[in-house]
């Protein structure tokens, strides 16, 4: 078992090792799904910060501690999200555990808190629900459901997101990865991303991206030096402003 400390700047979810990337948000442990969790063998702390598009009232935040226990793995932390007229902020918990051979299944927990200055605040628990299957050594799908409890806000005139995730994973000649996923946030259309991820050195991998809901490019790299690695991508959106990501991590023991 080995302790990981992991810092992030200006980026949108923190992860570690090199699959192939994502472009979408996840939750503080370091996986596509809380399924993923079930493979969890490091204990990892993690911190985030950004501003999505360079923006101060779009301000994201958060820290996390992820680890293994007898029953799989599981993690806890905190997120927060806006500014001080709108404000988002988040507990999860989230455990991963395998159900059978290459199924694994896994859950989110979150107490999700709104304020909105001169309007009051407002609260609620929502649960997701996610599995992973190994179809094979080299292809993997996961599938994430949003929101099961149909939590809302508003004494119910504010009903919280519902949706689904799922997404292929194909290793190839033991080196390249690409995924495929499809998202679906009820009642919009589905939206398409992919990324590609392949290794120019063992310590040195390249990766870009697309998702076209809204139309997004990201291209970038990862290393690892020694117990440290950098992940650095640059988003370049249809219609809004270009950022960069940054995500470094330290392995302490």
């Amino acid at each position: 078992m080995r302790l990981v400390f992991v810092w992030s700047l200006l980026v949108l979810c923190p992860t570690l090792g090199f699959a192939a990337f994502e472009l979408r948000e996840t939750d503080l442990w370091m996986g596509k799904s809380a399924a993923s969790l079930a493979q969890c063998d490091e204990i990892h702390f993690s911190s985030f910060y950004t501003q999505i598009y360079s923006l101060k009232e779009l301000t994201y935040l958060g820290t996390g501690f992820t680890f293994p226990n007898p029953l799989g793995g599981s993690s806890i932390g905190s997120t927060q999200f806006g500014n001080s007229l709108y404000q988002e902020r988040k507990i999860v918990f989230s455990h991963g555990f395998n159900f059978r051979e290459n199924l694994s299944l896994g859950f989110n927990l979150k107490g999700i808190f709104l304020t909105i200055q001169d309007y009051g605040s407002d609260s609620t628990i929502q649960l997701d629900g996610s599995l992973k299957v190994q179809l094979n050594k080299t292809l993997e799908f996961s599938t994430t459901l949003w929101n099961l409890n149909k939590a809302s806000l508003s004494n119910g005139k504010e009903n919280l997101p519902t949706g689904f995730s799922s997404a292929l994973q194909k290793e190839f000649f033991s080196k390249l990865n690409i995924s495929l996923e499809i998202n679906r946030t009820d009642p919009n259309p589905f939206d398409l991303r992919t990324s590609i991820s392949f290794p120019l050195h063992n310590s040195f991998h390249i990766q870009a991206g697309f998702k076209d809901r809204p139309t997004q490019f990201i291209g970038g790299f990862k290393v690892k030096l020694h117990d440290i690695l950098l992940d650095y991508n640059y988003i370049q959106s249809s219609s809004l402003p270009g950022y960069h990501q940054f995500t470094l991590s330290f392995f302490l023991f």
